[in-house]
């Protein structure tokens, strides 16, 4: 029985990020949301737009949720706007349907050539085939655009009210996490590379720069997320300020740098393993690998305990005092600089 519950359970990752808190933001603010369309004239016509907005909102912090609130609306305006010139001049029919879509997806990109606004385009749609009409039965692009623009405030407004209400006592721990959640990752994929110094396993490695890659995406991420609550930090919230959020910053950025090098020390094992040439462990700084791992294991015992208690202690992690540089072993030469990454964050560390 408790193995069929462990099966049930989120991962450990999935805990780190806070889905748990997440669904439970979720679960109010829906309930939240429709009773309050329910109850109203306009909204009640199109709780889908409700809904859906309320959820794209939801996000673990304030500044984070307002942005992605914003962009909707600026997005569903754009929709609105593209969508009504054309069919208010050609009426519904295939060729405005196609006509207005190309040209609203012709408007995104011109504004930015990377991405396409998925909710543009779902505006579009709506403003075709979800077309409201007037008491005397005559089809309404303004009774359209309104009910639009309105179930989405609606969503968006009560997304952010939540977002700032579980803040309140989620943010304290939520960076620590974020950092284990980081730290995790990066300990287990240098274990990896240590790993394939002794057995060379191609089909690892592979993976092994994969895993490298996600934890990259997965720190950027994290980092935006602080740079939001930095910003958060100058309203002077009280309640979701964080006093020390450049120091972790700082301990993210040399996380990075320490995920930069093990993937570049995968690209050299890499070209070693595909040109058929020996892999000599002596030849590499493997113990010195291997006592970096066990700081950072050291450092992810400390931010579990700060999750718990109020203060951070780095006395039981020592500092790399002995560093040297390898000019001629690239290998050598990252771990050396990850030694380094590694002191700053101890560093960094103190008086969070």
């Amino acid at each position: 029985m408790k193995n069929y519950l462990s099966k049930l359970r989120l991962t450990k990752e999935a805990r780190l990020l806070d889905s748990k808190l997440y669904m439970i933001k979720a679960f109010f603010a829906i309930a939240t949301a429709y009773t309050i369309a329910a109850n109203n004239s306009i909204a009640k016509l199109d709780i889908i737009s409700v809904l859906f907005g309320l959820m794209l909102t939801l996000e673990p912090v304030n500044f984070t949720g307002v942005r992605s609130g914003l962009n909707q609306l600026y997005a569903s305006i754009l929709g609105v706007i593209c969508t009504a010139a054309i069919i208010y001049v050609g009426g519904i029919n295939i060729f405005t349907i196609a006509f207005s879509m190309s040209f609203t997806l012709y408007v995104c990109l011109k504004l930015s050539w990377r991405e396409v606004s998925p909710v543009a385009i779902f505006t579009s749609i709506y403003m075709t085939q979800y077309i409201q009409k007037t008491p005397e039965g005559i089809p309404s692009i303004l009774l359209t655009a309104r009910l639009r623009l309105t179930a989405l405030g609606v969503g968006v407004l009560i997304a952010i009210v939540y977002n700032f209400i579980f803040s309140i006592f989620s943010y304290k721990k939520m960076v620590y996490k974020r950092i284990l959640f980081v730290l995790n990752s990066i300990v287990d994929n240098l274990r990896s590379t240590n790993n394939i110094f002794s057995e060379v396993d191609y089909n690892l490695l592979i993976n092994l720069k994969v895993n490298v890659t996600n934890s990259f995406i997965n720190t950027d991420w994290i980092f935006s997320q602080f740079k939001d609550i930095e910003k958060e930090n100058k309203i002077k919230f009280k309640w979701t300020k964080i006093k020390n959020i450049k120091k972790l910053q700082v301990i993210l950025l040399n996380l990075k740098l320490i995920s930069h090098l093990n993937y570049d020390i995968c690209y050299i094992l890499d070209e070693k393993i595909s040109n058929n040439i020996g892999i000599n462990r002596e030849e590499y700084m493997t113990k010195e690998l291997s006592a970096l791992i066990e700081a950072l294991e050291k450092i992810i015992s400390i931010f579990e305990s700060r999750i718990k208690i109020k203060k951070i202690t780095t006395e039981n992690v020592d500092l790399f005092e002995s560093l040297r540089e390898f000019n001629d072993n690239r290998i050598n030469a990252n771990i050396v600089a990850m030694e380094k990454a590694l002191n700053i964050i101890v560093n960094e560390m103190k008086d969070i």
